[in-house]
């Protein structure tokens, strides 16, 4: 009696094995049978005719690397491939009922996809298969690999830092024309793992066809849009920059004639061109595209050098020169033009320009320029004795050659005092137009201000991408 109930508690187990034991039999001799005589290099052409179709889904786990520098893009993403090998067909009825194996995709036809802008130096290895291909019975072939690509991705950094940039990977056949091989695309959602800087907006795919070496071949675009994370940029750039900039126009409001303008400015300038170096950090080297911070970083350095020369060219005519040369009459046209719209007024009059003060009753004469002989009073008194007058003939007394002195010696204050008027007048004529051009400067700082802080503030909520 106790061998028969040992006996009824094995046979369901003994049964179990059997039948687990079939199945994997089953399993290796369906392998085995499938791979019989195969060739890995024979296209697998569908039984109704027409290419063999891959069907390709790509999802985008990480973007590890933006280098917007080299413009280059490092993506960590899950590639699934699907296509249907009439080689590999059998019924499951016939086989224990095994709808699917594994093999390694080394010993069955696969697609040379590639990612067609690709910038990796070493040779390809994106047709290394490191997991099991899974067919199944009906002959569809699946296989599914993280991969790790590299690749260009061309950028446009006008709106920087408020840029969002367009990365494009290209995969299709490389041996395979269109009529043999036709990718169509499809995108799955997975978990992307957020980047620092970068952030995934949409993830996009489209089937094209190309036209190479006389033949059409198919090709599969998955376009990912990135939006950048500006926060870090505002803080550390832009914010700066700004400011650096509103310091700028202080320049603007100092007096030409001092010295400190001069000063101020050269550091302000120098100032703007570290700033400017910072920038270029950030963005590739490339001619075609250059961002509206450095544009405007450049107007204001512009702007900033001209009104030091400006200074320094007005300090020059005011300071170092010991007659002060009068405003040409263009330059004091222009000044009147524009200064009656920007306030500068007390600009002399054009009559001084040619100023010729009268001659001394006693001979002493004042030029066009308004300067008198540079001679000292004795010299003044015995030229004024060479002159022949009435009033000498009756000024024999010594009392009347004193008179005569005095007379010399207020015609040379007079002339003096002119002189001065009229140098006073030129020196004013030219801070006036000093005035006048950091009025203008100011303007236009102040309209490039505001134009650049409204294209900023835009983009920075509405941005459209490239």
């Amino acid at each position: 009696m106790f061998q028969l109930l040992v006996i009824s508690a094995l046979l369901p187990s003994a049964i179990s094995t059997t039948a687990f034991d079939e199945e994997q039999q089953a399993y290796i001799d369906l392998k085995g049978k499938l791979l019989e005589g195969y060739e890995v290099s024979l296209l697998p052409w569908p039984v109704e005719g027409g290419p063999v179709r891959v069907n390709l889904k790509l999802a985008i786990n990480q973007l590890v690397v933006f280098d917007i520098t080299r413009e280059v893009a490092t993506v960590s993403t899950w590639l699934t491939m699907a296509w249907t090998d009439r080689h590999l067909v059998w019924n499951p009825a016939n086989w224990h009922n095994v709808s699917e194996v594994r093999v390694h995709p080394d010993a069955i036809w696969t697609p040379d996809i590639r990612l067609f802008n690709s910038i990796s130096d070493e040779p390809s290895n994106e047709n290394d298969f490191y997991n099991m291909a899974v067919v199944s019975f009906d002959g569809r072939v699946l296989i599914r690999e993280p991969r790790l690509y590299n690749f260009r991705c061309p950028v446009f950094v006008m709106m920087f830092p408020f840029d969002e940039q367009s990365c494009k990977l290209e995969f299709g056949p490389w041996t395979y024309a269109q009529n043999e091989v036709t990718v169509e695309s499809n995108t799955r959602e997975a978990g992307f793992h957020e980047n620092g800087e970068w952030t995934l907006r949409s993830f996009e795919t489209s089937d094209k066809s190309y036209e190479a070496d006389h033949l059409m071949w198919s090709k599969s675009e998955f376009v990912m849009q990135l939006s950048r994370n500006f926060e870090f940029y505002v803080l550390n750039i832009l914010v700066p920059t700004m400011l650096i900039a509103c310091m700028s126009l202080l320049i603007f409001m100092l007096p030409a004639e001092g010295g400190n303008k001069i000063e101020f400015g050269t550091t302000i300038f120098l100032t703007l061109v570290v700033n400017n170096l910072v920038i270029a950090d950030y963005v590739p080297p490339i001619s075609n595209e250059i961002p509206l911070v450095t544009k405007f970083n450049c107007a204001v350095m512009i702007m900033v050098a001209a009104s030091l020369f400006a200074a320094v060219l007005i300090s020059r005519f005011t300071t170092t020169i010991a007659n002060t040369p009068p405003l040409p009459r263009v330059l004091k046209t222009f000044v009147r033009q524009f200064g009656r719209f920007l306030f500068v007024k007390g600009l002399s009059e054009d009559v001084k320009d040619n100023l010729v003060l009268p001659v001394s009753r006693r001979g002493t004469l004042v030029d066009s320029n308004g300067t008198v002989p540079n001679c000292g009073p004795q010299e003044m008194m015995l030229e004024s004795t060479t002159v022949d007058s009435p009033l000498d003939e009756k000024m024999e007394h010594p009392l009347g050659r004193e008179l005569n002195k005095i007379i010399v010696h207020l015609d040379h204050i007079s002339a003096t005092m002119g002189q001065e008027s009229f140098e006073r007048d030129n020196e004013n004529d030219w801070l006036k137009l000093a005035e006048l051009l950091d009025k203008i400067f100011a303007l236009c700082f102040l309209i490039v201000l505001l134009v650049i802080s409204v294209i900023f503030v835009k983009n920075a909520h509405f941005g459209a991408f490239p």
